[in-house]
């Protein structure tokens, strides 16, 4: 199993914090990673497939799967 890169580790930290989808949490999307909404959700749906996302926080990796 290949570990999560920094990247893909702060993008799980960032589902952590701000769960929602707001036009705040948009915004904090494009000041954080520097990639639009859309980009960063691809993103997301790449890494939470990963079975070391899984490992590295496996409730949020679950709810975000759901």
């Amino acid at each position: 199993m290949r570990p999560l890169t920094e990247f893909e580790r702060s993008v799980l930290d960032f589902e952590r914090v701000l769960r929602e989808p707001t036009s705040d949490k948009d915004e904090a999307i494009s000041q954080t990673f520097d990639v639009s909404p859309r980009r960063y959700y691809q993103f997301l749906h790449v890494i939470i497939k990963k079975e070391a996302a899984l490992a590295y926080d496996a409730l949020l990796v679950r709810r975000l799967r759901r």
